[in-house]
């Protein structure tokens, strides 16, 4: 419990102290929901677009991220299993409000875009019209490019500035969701999902000289819940991660 508190009060201090930390886009927020068809539908599978967007903050809690946000995905539903996989593209700009004109580094906003492929599956169980998919996986990767990666890669030399140049995301999370179909309405499905995941690889932040070991205090860890409502073919997705990343998407199932 000391151990974590210290953690805690470390991470805290660490982000607010004068040093200022870049890290990529989906970094912490890459969790992004796959609606998968009822074990009560009549269609088993299902393809889904949906786009919308999302606002964050940076790894400093006090810049801002604005993104739009494209999906395909399919999603199959069999016994007592389902699984969904598909792709995405996203852009948008990350604006800074941390450091000042006369810092070095210093810049107004930057763009970026990326694309990526994402999985999800889960076991689940019936009840009347309730699919509990209690235990479930989801993987997604990630590829981003522009002006903001290519800060990220050009401040590594930058004594203020700590930067994660690694352009790449991978993160897994385990999932929990409860699916259901309205009983006035079975025309309306309803989920809402949690979400405990992490983020893999080499996410050290560095400058010229040193190299913060801010993912050993926990900064890889990713929490999110998601809310869904699907009328007839038309769905919307409002999805929350960590402490201040909010995603709205607008979707239809074909």
């Amino acid at each position: 419990m000391k151990l974590r508190l210290y953690t805690i009060i470390s991470t805290a201090l660490l982000l607010s102290s004068c040093s200022h930390y870049y890290a990529p886009v989906l970094y912490r927020n890459s969790a992004f929901y796959q609606p998968k068809p009822l074990s009560g539908d009549s269609a088993k599978s299902a393809t889904y677009i949906t786009g919308g967007l999302g606002a964050s903050t940076g790894t400093n809690l006090n810049d801002n991220i604005y993104m739009g946000q494209l999906s395909l995905d399919e999603a199959h539903t069999f016994d007592n299993f389902n699984l969904s996989y598909g792709v995405f593209g996203y852009a948008g700009t990350y604006q800074n409000t941390s450091l000042q004109t006369t810092d070095a580094g210093y810049f107004n906003s930057k763009a970026f875009l990326g694309y990526g492929g994402k999985f999800s599956a889960d076991f689940f169980t019936k009840m009347e019209n309730i699919d509990f998919r209690l235990l479930g996986v989801e993987f997604l990767y990630s590829n981003e490019t522009g002006e903001y990666a290519d800060y990220r890669n050009a401040v590594k030399t930058n004594s203020n500035i700590y930067s994660d140049p690694n352009n790449s995301v991978f993160s897994g999370a385990l999932t929990s969701e409860v699916a259901w179909k309205g009983k006035r309405n079975p025309a309306i499905q309803y989920s809402v999902r949690g979400y405990l995941g992490t983020t893999f690889g080499n996410h050290t932040y560095s400058n010229s000289t040193n190299t913060s070991q801010l993912d050993e205090n926990n900064n890889k860890i990713n929490v999110g819940a998601s809310f869904f409502v699907q009328i007839k073919k038309y769905c919307i997705t409002l999805e929350r991660q960590n402490i201040a990343n909010v995603n709205l998407r607008f979707g239809y199932r074909f």
